[in-house]
């Protein structure tokens, strides 16, 4: 996020800029490898991909190897010029979607309210982008200041592997939530994580 809402954090000659990145968003510590002291002067990581997980939650086999299947044929329609083969972004164990959330009715309703422009769904040749994804073999070489916001309870980025995200991180702060991953879009526990986001980003960006 640069100007607008960090607008005000800027100093002098020399804008100090701050980044908010979600899971897997172009921001995301794994691209901010090697680049020592640069103009980011604060990264905030709200609930990072941080490696696959040991364990396998909430599908069989048969299932994985469905939407595997997928994202198979939305990459070759991808590589053939073809439109996207869209599946659901979150879903029940029931849906072809790429991440599952046995509350995905109730995840969908907080993440389009507010007239949001969000839509449930993806392309899941997204996958195998996600699976190339090394993060915490890179985390020791940001250098920028990070914060690591984690839910406790989450099962697709567990908190023992984002948690290591801000350990290896030379300047990594942790602030965890009781919740699961979509509860962090909860109105009430959002207000709270977006407080607490703000008193780090003021710390790093004002002068």
């Amino acid at each position: 996020m640069r100007g607008g809402l960090l607008g005000p954090f800027a100093a002098g000659d020399r804008p100090r800029q701050g980044r908010v990145v979600g899971q897997l968003s172009r921001g995301h510590p794994h691209h901010l490898r090697g680049r020592g002291r640069s103009a980011l002067a604060a990264v905030v990581a709200q609930i990072p991909y941080a490696g696959l997980p040991k364990e396998r939650v909430g599908r069989t086999y048969r299932q994985a190897g469905r939407i595997m299947w997928l994202a198979l044929k939305d990459r070759v329609r991808g590589w053939l010029g073809l439109s996207p083969l869209y599946v659901p972004a979150v879903g029940t164990v029931d849906e072809d979607a790429v991440l599952v959330d046995p509350h995905a009715r109730e995840v969908t309703r907080f993440l389009s309210e507010d007239n949001s422009l969000w839509r449930n769904e993806v392309a899941p040749r997204i996958i195998f982008d996600i699976l190339r994804l090394k993060p915490l073999d890179v985390a020791a070489r940001v250098q920028t200041p990070l914060l690591v916001s984690i839910a406790e309870r989450d099962t697709e980025a567990p908190p023992y592997l984002t948690r290591r995200l801000a350990e290896l991180a030379p300047r990594g702060e942790v602030r965890s939530y009781p919740v699961t991953h979509y509860e962090m879009y909860r109105p009430d526990v959002r207000q709270q994580v977006l407080a607490d986001q703000l008193v780090f980003l003021k710390k790093h960006l004002l002068p």
